[in-house]
C-alpha cells in the first residue's frame, strides 16, 4: 500500500512539474525568431487565463502585462507558503500546548513526564523551523531582480 501511494505522489510531482514547460512549448509556435546572426532566438509568451469579472484575481490585461508565470510566482505561490507556514506554527503551538497539560497531568509519573518532555521538545523544534521558514521565504520573495527577466532562450545553430 505504501508503494502505491509513493508511485501516485511520484507520478502527480512529476506531472505537475511539466505542466510549465508544457505550457510554454506550446506557445514557442507564437514566438519570434532571429536567424540573422546566426543564432535563433524565440520568444515565449505565457498563455493568459481568461477569467470572469465577479471572480477575484488578476484580469487578462494584467496578466498580459506582469505575466501568468510572474504573477504565479510572486503572489500565488508566497501567500500560500506563508499560510502553510503559519499552520505548522499554530500546529506546533497547540501541541506544545497540550505538551505542558501532559506535563502537569503526570502526577509523578516518570515514564509520562519523558514523554511530555519529548512531546515538548519537538513541538519548540517545530516552531523553530516553522520561524526559520517564514524568514526564508519572506527573504526570498523581497529580493528585486535587475535587467531584463523576460523568457527567451537562444539556440545556437550553425546555418550553412
Amino acid at each position: 500500500m505504501k508503494k502505491l501511494i509513493i508511485y501516485i505522489l511520484l507520478a502527480l510531482l512529476i506531472s505537475i512539474s511539466t505542466i510549465g514547460t508544457t505550457a510554454l512549448a506550446a506557445d514557442a509556435n507564437n514566438g519570434a525568431t532571429n536567424t540573422d546572426s546566426g543564432t535563433s532566438e524565440i520568444t515565449y509568451i505565457a498563455p493568459t487565463i481568461p477569467k470572469p469579472d465577479l471572480l477575484p484575481g488578476p484580469d487578462e490585461a494584467k496578466q498580459k502585462d506582469k505575466g501568468t508565470r510572474n504573477i504565479l510566482i510572486n503572489t500565488i505561490l508566497p501567500f500560500y507558503g506563508v499560510g502553510i507556514i503559519g499552520f505548522v506554527g499554530m500546529l506546533s503551538i497547540v501541541f506544545l500546548i497540550i505538551a505542558g497539560v501532559r506535563f502537569a497531568t503526570a502526577y509523578g509519573n516518570d515514564e509520562a513526564i519523558q514523554k511530555a518532555k519529548g512531546q515538548a521538545m519537538y513541538a519548540l523544534i517545530g516552531l523553530v523551523i516553522a520561524i526559520l521558514s517564514y524568514a526564508i521565504v519572506r527573504i526570498i520573495t523581497n529580493i528585486k531582480y535587475e535587467g531584463n527577466t523576460t523568457t527567451h532562450h537562444q539556440i545556437e545553430t550553425n546555418i550553412v
